[in-house]
């Protein structure tokens, strides 16, 4: 979005009579460069714009509530922008640690990460392969129900 300084070409921290030098400046370039012909419309409105930021910035009190209304437009877009950034970062932070849990889950069945049973290695409860359980350990439920028969 354009501001009235953009349109006279200033920063924010321009005095007075920076601004007025830019606006005369602005003024003579626009006016000196359409000496041959009228203006057209489209010159017409960016003189009208210059003419009203002037107007507006030149003016203490003008200045002083154009700038508090510039503050509050751009808090206002930076808490869109702080609530847009958390909501990506929920679902980044969800998403990778669904991404996460699916490569763990998937390298215990596939057999390539060892789960460590609750009982001690020497122990009765112990698998065939010591402590390590994998997806061969647990009977599919195709086998169980061939077992009931």
């Amino acid at each position: 979005m354009e501001t009235l300084y953009d349109k006279l070409g200033v920063t924010r921290r321009a005095n007075a009579s920076d601004i007025e030098l830019s606006y005369r400046h602005s003024l003579s370039q626009h006016i000196a460069g359409n000496r041959s012909h009228p203006l057209r419309k489209k010159d017409q409105l960016r003189l009208q714009q210059m003419r009203q930021a002037y107007l507006i910035l030149s003016s203490p009190g003008r200045r002083m509530e154009y700038d508090l209304e510039l503050d509050q437009r751009e808090h206002a877009r930076l808490r869109k922008i702080e609530r847009f950034g958390t909501a990506i970062g929920l679902v980044l932070l969800i998403a990778g640690l669904a991404l996460i849990a699916h490569g763990y889950y998937r390298q215990v069945y596939e057999g390539q990460t060892s789960v460590q049973a609750a009982a001690p290695s020497n122990s009765a409860a112990a698998t065939p392969r010591g402590n390590t359980l994998l997806a061969a350990d647990h009977p599919s439920p195709q086998a169980l129900s061939s077992r009931a028969d």
